[in-house]
């Protein structure tokens, strides 16, 4: 196997590889010598395998295939594949599916010339060993599968010995789903698996992650499934991420509960979870479950901004070949929709973002069979203008991973009753926080100066309307596409249905706005609720506009965070939020002057949902991209405290002083605007 110089960067126990310039070298020839077939797209829909009584006989054969994950007629590529024999291989691989109780007799066959293969968590479920399969060329091995637990596992191989986290290349779709159901359970849920695909290098070896192809179930947006429910029906996911990175996934329109958490051999059942970002960290499953309450065109999908990014042209990619977005940092990040340009007629014609959105996307589409009505229209009885502009900053060097600086700025009638007069308006690379009531019927006229297209996603927040959400689906009703064109405004009308912690922003040419600090924060008060600054501390973090800095993160815009001001016996509110680039998998942390932990916080809400009883925790917070948390904590004594923004690996990103005191200090305070 060709060996890989990775360069990786650490992001809580994954790795994230940083986009480079530079040309890109051709694949690898096919490691197989036979001729190859077709491979399909699994939906995971249909369980493979014959039964016979408790036992279920599968043959997988490990082999290799001509993939296509997005529409026929395009450019192949020649990946590893398994398949349920004498039938064509899949992506993802058949899934193995039974009742507890069951025993899965699996009969594993390598036909991969020359290769080793090495096949993970084929063992008895629940199980936390993982001793891989060992299967050389040519051989069958036969391994037996207890299901003793429900919940969602899953198999995969590699052609070498390493751990998940490097399994990259043409081998890097061997994997397929493993459910065990509850006696008596239903089978009309879904199952989703997530791959990445890349065997494009650089000069120095290195994978070229400008040409990764991110799929769920074996296809990339605008590809992927488009799944329909009925207003008011339940869904059940089972989520699987068979792919080396992490994968914050988010959920717009609808909270979902956490009913399971795995590690493909292994499952737990949390409680008191609701949520709208889920985080499958490489190797990991999940079960949710959510209601589809409200009719429109929704969407699921990864937060990282590289993961739902067509980056290049997927003919290119599949072929191996160097395009010209890979000449400079700017083209391979950017990919404006302006008036006249190909994108902008793709989305005219579809009514939706198909051409601005690529990889780890589902859209969701919710029907009222009752009526075909539009929802109703909130009427504001408050309204606010969100400015979208270019900053002051130079214009980047478009041969350096620098982003442009973008802002927004906020003109509001009646915002000062909510937030203190004395928060004073600071130069940042994130927009101002903007405070709603819930239950207020607002209106935000968003106003494009820019000379790109853009719209604002209000970030966990139930809306009665998806053309409200920013998303940019089509519209189940045929309105026009709702991004809004250079020099254009339009008006989002919503009443925000519960209080919490939440956030906004760009939900168009994710990864070049949102890198130039088009994100900020937002905070739903219950009525008559006022905003104490001296109690209540938003902690908004984003990655730096130079991709150069990122092992520093930016804290409320600021690489250098100003002092947080608690007083000694008085409750304190910590509200963390994470709208990084890549930083999937970031933990906070407080320590004393002296470097011990604190052990002293409350875990309050997750996502902007009160927890019914707040959760004492020790040691870290881990709150991913797209999630927020809210803290409680009250000093005990007069000093200096810290709290760290960590990576997995330990890291430090980023440290906000906090000075503790014992009467209130107005002169350092935790400014928004």
């Amino acid at each position: 196997m060709r060996t890989l110089k990775l360069r990786p960067f650490a992001v809580f126990g994954t790795s994230i590889y940083l986009l480079a310039s530079g040309l890109a070298q051709a694949t690898e020839p096919p490691r197989s010598a036979h001729d190859v077939t077709s491979i399909v797209a699994n939906d995971n829909r249909s369980a493979s395998g014959i039964r016979h009584g408790h036992t279920i006989d599968v043959a997988l054969d490990a082999t290799t295939g001509r993939w296509q994950p997005d529409e026929a007629g395009r450019p192949t590529a020649t990946v590893d594949a398994f398949a349920e024999r004498g039938r064509a291989p899949q992506i993802p691989g058949p899934l193995l599916r039974a009742t507890v109780g069951s025993e899965f007799r699996v009969r594993v066959r390598n036909t991969l010339v020359g290769m080793t293969l090495y096949v993970h968590n084929l063992g008895d479920l629940p199980s936390r060993n993982d001793k891989p399969l060992v299967v050389a060329p040519g051989e069958e091995r036969i391994v037996r599968v207890h299901a003793y637990a429900p919940g969602t596992y899953f198999y995969w191989a590699a052609t070498s010995n390493e751990s998940i986290r490097k399994h990259v290349g043409k081998d890097s779709m061997l994997s397929g789903a493993i459910v065990v159901d509850a006696p008596g359970s239903k089978r009309d849920d879904r199952i989703f698996v997530i791959n990445i695909w890349d065997d494009v290098y650089k000069k120095d070896g290195s994978p070229n992650f400008n040409y990764g192809v991110y799929t769920i179930n074996g296809r990339l947006w605008p590809f992927t499934e488009r799944l329909a429910y009925d207003k008011g029906s339940t869904a059940t996911w089972h989520l699987v991420n068979a792919s080396f990175e992490s994968h914050p996934m988010h959920l717009h329109g609808f909270p979902f509960s956490v009913l399971g958490r795995g590690t493909g051999t292994d499952v737990t059942s949390p409680t008191d979870e609701r949520e709208v970002t889920e985080l499958l960290a490489p190797g990991t499953t999940a079960r949710i479950r959510f209601t589809a309450a409200r009719p429109g065109a929704w969407m699921f999908h990864c937060h990282i901004a590289y993961h739902m990014l067509p980056h290049h042209p997927k003919s290119l990619e599949l072929a191996g070949g160097v395009g010209p977005r890979s000449a400079t940092f700017a083209e391979g990040q950017h990919l404006a929709m302006t008036t006249g340009s190909a994108m902008h007629a793709m989305a005219m014609d579809d009514g939706g973002m198909n051409a601005a959105m690529g990889g780890l996307v589902l859209a969701v589409t919710v029907r009222d069979p009752k009526s075909a009505a539009l929802p109703p229209q909130v009427q504001p009885s408050r309204r606010l203008s969100l400015v979208v502009d270019s900053g002051t900053a130079p214009a980047p060097n478009p041969q350096e991973p620098v982003y442009p600086q973008f802002r927004y700025s906020l003109a509001t009638s009646g915002a000062a009753a909510l937030a203190p007069t004395e928060m004073p308006a600071t130069a940042r690379d994130i927009g101002p926080t903007i405070f709603l009531v819930r239950g207020e019927p607002t209106g935000v006229t968003i106003v494009n100066h820019l000379d790109e297209a853009t719209s604002v996603h209000w970030h966990g927040i139930e809306l009665a309307d998806s053309y409200q959400d920013g998303g940019g689906l089509a519209d189940p009703w045929h309105r026009p596409a709702a991004m809004i064109m250079p020099g254009a405004s339009r008006e989002a009308r919503f009443a925000a249905p519960r209080s919490g912690t939440f956030m906004y922003h760009t939900h168009m040419d994710d990864a070049w706005q949102l890198g130039g600090g088009l994100a900020g924060p937002l905070i739903v008060l219950e009525p008559g609720q006022r905003f104490d600054a001296t109690t209540d501390h938003i902690v908004m973090v984003t990655s730096p506009r130079d991709a150069r800095t990122w092992e520093h993160l930016n804290i409320n815009g600021r690489p250098d965070p100003e002092p947080i001001a608690m007083t000694v016996g008085v409750p304190q509110r910590l509200r963390l939020m994470n709208l990084t680039e890549v930083h999937a998998e970031i933990g906070a942390f407080l320590k004393s002057a002296n470097g011990a932990l604190v052990p002293t916080w409350k875990l309050l809400a997750r996502d902007g949902f009160a927890l019914r009883t707040p959760l004492a925790v020790a040691g870290g917070i881990p709150f991913t991209i797209g999630a927020t948390r809210d803290l409680w904590l009250r000093p005990t004594s007069v000093g200096n405290l810290a709290l760290e923004i960590r990576n997995g690996d330990g890291s430090i990103v980023s440290t906000i002083p906090i000075h503790v005191t014992a009467t209130k200090n107005v002169a350092i305070r935790n400014a928004h605007e």
